[in-house]
């Protein structure tokens, strides 16, 4: 009989954190759902319902629950979700004792603010991450998991929450740690941008030899959508992304829904190149500065 081992986790902080280490909660956070929204399409598949295109609770909740179900590309089940379930109970317990230690148990889900504001609709990552977490190691046997950002955070003594006041607006991020002031960063619609730019990429470029370039998916954007951006910016907060999840690949012709083999293989070809003319110039560099140090 195979023995399987447990990944470990992030360990739980001595103390939460000052607000000099909070800087990066927004960061990590987004990581977190750029991590859960490219597994989540990727498990969906480009004949999903292209019609739910915006980014809300609803639809984190939604991703987290098939993520958890349905694992990461590549990912396969070790055990039962019953047994990772039970696993994961003792890391919960775990973090329960901390914020015992801590002696503030509304903070842990910032449900203080939140009940005070009547934010039904909010997420509390805290202790549902550690939960989540756990259950995705456990269930797959992952060091990593799309949960692990969060975990990260924790681990620095910092937890944070989405919640989402007004229906009709983006998520908001809130964290907070040893202060008792909370740090809120509004959530842009970066995650609308890639469930469009996906959607049209899997109706209109699906696979290497229907691509499309980047300017004709923001004519695409603000015709069909009403949505004006600059090329510049959906590269940088949706094609980019959309691309480090395996989702969409690109060549000097424009960008496609990764279909094939083929269209691994030409886009894998065409970042390559890439690298190795950024080393070129790496190398080019390091000839200079020895040449200038030694003269």
């Amino acid at each position: 009989m195979t023995t399987v081992e447990e990944p470990d986790a992030a360990p739980l902080p001595d103390r939460l954190a000052s607000a000099a280490a909070s800087t990066q909660y927004a960061r990590r956070t987004h990581e977190h759902v750029q991590e859960l929204l490219g597994a989540y399409l990727n498990l969906r598949g480009a004949a999903g319902d292209v019609r739910e295109l915006r980014f809300d609770i609803g639809r984190y909740r939604r991703m987290e629950k098939a993520v958890l179900e349905g694992g990461t590309p590549g990912s396969e089940k070790k055990t039962t979700i019953e047994a990772a379930r039970a696993s994961a109970n003792s890391d919960v317990r775990e973090f329960d004792a901390w914020a015992g230690r801590e002696r503030d148990h509304l903070l842990i889900g910032l449900l203080d603010e939140s009940a005070r504001q009547q934010w039904a609709d909010g997420v509390a990552f805290a202790r549902m991450a550690v939960y989540n977490d756990a259950v995705f190691r456990h269930l797959y046997g992952s060091h990593r998991t799309p949960w692990t950002p969060l975990r990260e955070l924790l681990s620095k003594g910092v937890v944070v929450a989405l919640a989402q006041p007004d229906p009709r607006a983006h998520p908001i991020i809130r964290a907070r740690g040893v202060s008792p002031k909370l740090w809120e960063t509004k959530v842009d619609n970066r995650y609308d941008l890639q469930l469009l730019v996906h959607a049209y990429l899997a109706e209109e470029a699906y696979g290497h030899e229907q691509t499309k370039v980047c300017s004709r998916m923001c004519k695409h954007l603000d015709d069909h959508h009403s949505l004006t951006i600059r090329p510049e910016r959906l590269q940088r907060v949706a094609l980019a992304p959309l691309k480090r999840v395996g989702l969409i690949g690109s060549t000097t012709e424009g960008y496609f829904l990764l279909v094939t083999p083929e269209d691994c293989r030409l886009s894998i070809e065409f970042h390559a190149s890439k690298i190795a003319a950024m080393q070129r110039v790496v190398e080019a560099t390091a000839t200079t500065e020895r040449r200038l140090a030694s003269g």
